[in-house]
């Protein structure tokens, strides 16, 4: 096909019509690294269209990647795409012919002559080394036009204009993943909205007086941030504590967050410099409402947050989220594991599988005459976060390790009684020995600061070979984070039937506030008085396997939440107590002895 021919004769044609009527070419490029030097082109998508005429349909081609290329794990989580979603992509080459096609597509006489693109920057390299697989000296044939630098002449004002940022801001929200086809028509809407403001702001009507426009109008120094959403919508929300709601400009959900101070806390994502995310302010840029839920207690809102975060799904909320996670409960001997308790299945609930699936292995390595592993294999805990600083797996240094946590914390091989009963004594061990360490460190920290500052030594590098220190190391953690998750899993059983009370900040005297939990959420509010205690719960004779029966995503993240404001007000000398039963009273000293081994 005579591509280049037939688009020099259409953009001629094309560069005194009127950029609302113009058909361009929208792309999208998802790939595996910022340059075509260290990645590849992993998905395109393209649509042709017009500023006034949304783009019919718009073709996607996933690209298989070169032997030998893999998907970072950073890319996979902000596309979603794996290793095993390549199996059935389709070649470059095709998808190159697919696009040619496109590009020859006739629209009212002419076949598209422009292509527009948000971020241009980063797709214009990959598309020239898409067409250009020789290394030939040809470029992607059409003329590129970058939403991105029209946006930052015309809205310099905004707290960022990428890709969602920018749609979101002109009421087209990107939900999900960083896919090319969501991109396409998020930049078809930017560039519907942007024409509009052209024509208005600049008297830009056609394509040459834009490509004119961008040449002589330089990009503006940083103007001073201005958010869509009015002052006046912050400065009229309550004081108290309670859950708020931020909300684009068509109404959709963005973000829930909780509040001791709603005012406050609303007030921090809007002048507080320091500690805010790119994602952050991607979400203030289309930020134009807000609604807030006011409750009693600071507690109630952390609370609160959790349930409607799970049941609204706002996108920019990344904890707390229900989406692909389950709570499991193991066997006695931690090797067998299901989604609901039973006779079986009596230690849970527990938030992820690996952790004592890995203190299994670790028993089984123990007691067995040899390692349970295949030659040049890693094991199942290497996957674990203690073990994610990319080292490269070595056999040799696993086994070193191995012996070396075992001299380390007083365990033998071939040991006679439950190896598994003496790594959860082991991991109690281990969590003490790290809490002596961190009282130390806080102790030697104010030696230090008292004595006055002192000079800096040089850092070594960290070791980039796998040591068996790093195996030593890592072990310890996954049996230390091992027993923490069961302490945890009979602390929310413990805890999903109690009943609790608190004073008020700065107020001993005063009345308490306090709620009866039932089935792991809150059931009823109580009221105790200055000298009273919480009633006994209704619950309080349930067994450990009923109470486990209460227990999902939801039911376990709420009590991981109670737990955290429990630390949350301990920490400000509040008078707590929880009753677990007629007997069963915590007050402020025990609990915090509990809530320190958790």
């Amino acid at each position: 096909m005579k591509i280049k021919a037939a688009v020099l004769q259409s953009y001629a044609t094309a560069a005194d019509a009127a950029l609302r009527d113009l058909t361009v070419l929208f792309v999208d490029c998802q790939t595996t690294g910022a340059r075509p030097s260290s990645g590849h082109l992993l998905e395109a998508a393209w649509a042709v269209g017009s500023a006034g005429r949304d783009p019919g349909g718009v073709e996607v081609h996933r690209c298989r990647l070169p032997e030998g290329a893999s998907i970072p794990p950073a890319v996979q989580r902000l596309t979603g795409i794996k290793a095993a979603d390549t199996e059935s992509a389709v070649s470059p080459v095709r998808a190159r012919r697919r696009m040619r096609c496109a590009l020859s597509r006739l629209h009212e006489g002419r076949p598209a002559a422009v292509a527009v693109i948000h971020y241009a920057r980063f797709e214009a390299p990959f598309l020239d080394a898409w067409f250009d697989p020789e290394n030939c000296g040809r470029r992607f044939p059409l003329q590129i036009l970058c939403t991105h630098e029209i946006a930052r002449r015309l809205y310099p004002e905004l707290p960022r204009r990428g890709i969602r940022a920018l749609a979101g801001y002109f009421g087209r929200p990107v939900s999900g993943r960083c896919r090319a086809a969501a991109h396409v028509r998020a930049t078809h809407a930017i560039w519907s909205r942007l024409v509009t403001v052209l024509g208005d702001r600049a008297s830009v009507h056609t394509l040459d007086a834009l490509l004119h426009w961008l040449e002589r109008t330089p990009v503006p120094p940083r103007a001073p941030t201005v958010y869509p959403m009015p002052a006046s919508v912050r400065s009229n929300l309550p004081k108290g504590p309670g859950i708020y709601r931020m909300r684009g400009k068509n109404g959709g959900l963005l973000y829930i967050g909780k509040a001791a101070s709603i005012r406050r806390r609303v007030s921090q994502h809007f002048h507080r410099s320091k500690g805010r995310s790119e994602r952050r302010m991607e979400m203030l840029t289309q930020a134009a409402n807000l609604d807030a839920v006011p409750t009693e207690t600071a507690l109630e809102a952390a609370l609160l947050e959790s349930d409607e975060i799970k049941r609204e799904r706002p996108p920019y909320n990344k904890a707390l989220q229900a989406e692909q996670r389950s709570v499991w409960f193991f066997s006695l001997d931690c090797r067998h594991v299901s989604h609901r308790p039973d006779r079986l299945h009596c230690i849970g609930p527990m938030p992820d599988v690996r952790t004592l699936l890995s203190l299994r292995f670790m028993a089984d390595w123990i007691q067995g005459p040899n390692a349970p592993l295949r030659e040049g294999e890693a094991p199942p805990l290497w996957d674990l976060p203690a073990f994610g600083r990319g080292w490269i797996f070595r056999e040799d240094a696993w086994q070193e390790g191995l012996s070396l946590f075992l001299s380390r914390n007083g365990l033998t091989r071939n040991i006679a009684g439950s190896a598994l009963q003496r790594l959860v004594d082991c991991s109690h061990r281990l969590w003490r020995k790290r809490w002596m360490e961190a009282v130390d460190s806080v102790v030697s920290d104010v030696d230090t600061a008292a004595a006055g500052p002192k000079g800096t030594e040089e850092q070594p590098a960290v070791e980039q070979e796998l040591s068996p220190e790093t195996v030593a190391h890592g072990v310890e953690a996954v049996i230390r984070r091992a027993g923490q998750g069961i302490r945890r899993a009979r602390w929310f059983c413990l805890l999903s039937e109690s009943s609790l009370c608190w004073s008020a900040r700065n107020s001993e005297n005063a009345e308490r506030n306090g709620w009866i939990l039932r089935c792991a959420g809150l059931s009823e509010r109580v009221r105790a008085g200055d000298a009273g205690t919480p009633p006994v719960p209704p619950g309080w004779q349930k067994g450990c396997r009923s109470r486990q029966q209460s227990f999902d995503v939801a039911a376990y993240d709420r009590m991981r939440v109670l737990t955290t404001e429990l630390r949350r007000l301990l920490a400000e000398h509040r008078a707590v107590t929880v009753r677990c039963g007629p007997n069963h009273l915590m007050e402020a000293g025990v609990l915090a002895g509990v809530l320190r081994w958790l």
